[in-house]
């Protein structure tokens, strides 16, 4: 009751203390502040409840300690609540907040106990994020979608599709990685689309292109003519290199 009353910055601060409890008791606590935040009228309110989920569940990626790992296995019992909480939090009225639900989502799949920090979604959630792009309004949402499925280790039904889809965007961050995924699963029917972006005035777009086109390799063998006037253009050090490197591979 205290919480619910409580001013925004306030609730925003005590669901952030609440996803460092290590205890079980406090877990319990942690997870009902959560259920209650997550449907506050305060955006602010909203993201942080979202947002203390990614962070709690995120937290074994990056060598985690005994207790952070105890922690996540005893936060097993909770995954269907907050899962739930996440999916909603997908049609939330923000962007933000949406985009956060995403890597919440994504944290939630999240094993314990890796050696290394590798990205996986369950297919449940890569289709309901697949789904999500076509309705999507917000360029930085449907950024945050491709690149979830663009640097999972496993291709998901549905994945080459969005590709395909999402490298006639014209945001920045999309086409970015739309161009990794693609190449990803090699969906050579995108090659020419990714060597066309090798002019893209984004830097990050072009190294991803490039890059790309080098995964692609023999596949990419057709686009000497482009990826040399890339190169000749090119002022970026790491790109250059890139695409010099690609065109030793593919003359």
């Amino acid at each position: 009751d205290s919480f619910r009353g409580a001013p925004a910055q306030d609730k925003v601060a005590t669901l952030v203390n609440a996803a460092r409890a290590q205890d079980a008791a406090a877990s319990n606590k942690w997870v009902e502040l959560v259920a209650i935040g997550a449907r506050d009228e305060d955006v602010r309110v909203r993201q942080a409840a979202i947002n203390s989920v990614a962070a709690r569940f995120g937290s074994v990626r990056f060598r985690p300690s005994q207790e952070v790992l105890a922690r996540r296995d005893r936060d097993r019992v909770h995954e269907p609540v907050l899962r739930r909480i996440a999916e909603e939090g997908l049609s939330d009225p923000d962007e933000n907040v949406r985009r956060d639900s995403i890597v919440a989502l994504g944290q939630l799949d999240v094993g314990s106990g890796r050696d290394i920090n590798d990205i996986d979604l369950s297919e449940r959630t890569a289709r309901l994020i697949t789904l999500m792009y076509d309705q999507e309004t917000s360029g930085a949402v449907q950024a945050e979608i491709v690149k979830s499925l663009a640097l999972i280790r496993k291709p998901v039904p549905g994945e080459r599709e969005l590709y395909v889809k999402a490298l006639t965007s014209t945001i920045p961050d999309v086409l970015q990685f739309a161009a990794v995924g693609a190449a990803k699963v090699r969906e050579v029917s995108v090659v020419a689309r990714i060597a066309e972006l090798l002019e893209h005035g984004e830097r990050a777009v072009r190294m991803s292109a490039a890059t790309s086109l080098l995964r692609f390799g023999s596949d990419s063998s057709g686009f000497g003519p482009q990826v040399r006037a890339a190169l000749a253009a090119e002022t970026d050090p790491a790109i250059k290199r890139t695409l010099e490197q690609l065109l030793g591979t593919i003359q």
